[in-house]
């Protein structure tokens, strides 16, 4: 009989840190960019990762300026707010993707910094070979190669996954009847009767341990439940603000623009911007 050697350590990073994350690809294409792709400000909340072929493009953000050269690999991560040009053509496969923890905490939000995997033109060429070709296999293929890249982007980048420290009991679940009951009318109250725990001690708890307000946590992850609805399917935005609990249009929208910096039915149709 084999002898199995198990870590618990090991394991427990693995399922908490490792196993639970998803990679939802938004939108992947190839395109050549033109001197007219270029905005002072744009922030959006999903990674964007270009592989640059050929040309030469740029981004800027907080007075750096970062060159788009061909062979390498560019991480942009959510809530960075960037700028970009294109002095000249350039052609890229981009793919717009969110990585999310079981949680549905977005693993590259605290990331303020452009990534670059640089000298990666075997990548790059075998990415663009794989989705021009667009069979069953090659898709795997192609799907594998990205997943790589988002991983090793998450090594480079230094992420502290620390601060994705395994909760408490109490608080682990409050946030797993958050996710079951996702809805904008969840209450602590409603939560601690249903923990049997007083309101102020759930509040306090959740707040050391996970660093945000309940009631902001609740909100963000409503408001990120509507953004993956709205983005991944045509759905009309005012079933999808009645599936998440909201009786008031305006005031899911209103929301909506808080967070995303701008309506749903305009986040809607940007949505593969380049």
């Amino acid at each position: 009989m084999p002898l199995l050697s198990f870590k618990q350590n090991f394991n427990q990073i693995f399922q908490r840190d490792v196993a639970g994350l998803h990679m939802n690809i938004n939108c992947l294409a190839t395109v050549t960019l033109a001197p007219n792709w270029h905005k002072d400000s744009a922030r959006q909340p999903y990674v964007r990762m270009y592989y640059i072929q050929s040309g030469y493009a740029e981004i800027h953000y907080r007075g750096k300026q970062i060159d788009l050269l061909p062979g390498n690999i560019y991480l942009i991560p959510s809530e960075l707010d960037y700028g970009y040009s294109c002095p000249e053509e350039c052609f890229k496969l981009f793919c717009h993707f969110t990585l999310i923890r079981h949680d549905y905490q977005d693993v590259f939000a605290k990331v303020d910094e452009c990534i670059i995997l640089e000298d990666r033109m075997d990548t790059v060429n075998e990415v663009i070979r794989l989705f021009d070709k667009g069979d069953p296999e090659s898709v795997v293929r192609l799907k594998m190669i990205l997943q790589h890249s988002a991983f090793e982007g998450i090594l480079k980048s230094g992420i502290d996954f620390s601060q994705f420290a395994e909760h408490s009991p109490l608080v682990e679940a409050a946030i797993e009847y958050i996710i079951e009951n996702c809805r904008i009318t969840v209450s602590a109250a409603e939560i601690a009767e249903r923990l049997c725990v007083a309101p102020k001690t759930l509040q306090k708890q959740f707040k050391t341990e996970v660093g945000t307000p309940l009631g902001q946590y609740i909100q963000e992850m409503v408001l990120r439940r509507t953004e993956i609805d709205i983005r991944n399917t045509d759905i009309s935005i005012k079933y999808i603000g009645e599936k998440y609990g909201f009786s008031d249009q305006f005031y899911f929208c209103r929301l909506f623009k808080k967070h995303y910096y701008m309506p749903p039915s305009i986040y809607r149709k940007r949505r593969y911007i380049v």
